[in-house]
């Protein structure tokens, strides 16, 4: 099996990736400021979790 892929498509699907993982990591951010003081322990531990497992940084620094 012969799989051609070209570096330049390999970037743009890297790109692509990056700018999704911003725009949700960007939407995460504003539920927590929307909703952060309301929401329950158990949630903000789970959005801790998966700001650690996918090393979202802002996400991080909002719920510190």
């Amino acid at each position: 099996m012969q799989v051609d892929v070209e570096l330049a498509d390999l970037r743009a699907g890297a790109r692509e990736t990056a700018k999704k993982d911003q725009a949700l990591e960007a939407k995460a951010c504003a539920l927590m400021r929307q909703y952060g003081l309301f929401l329950p322990a158990q949630a903000k531990a789970f959005f801790r979790e998966l700001a650690d497992h996918l090393n979202w940084q802002h996400l991080k620094g909002q719920l510190k």
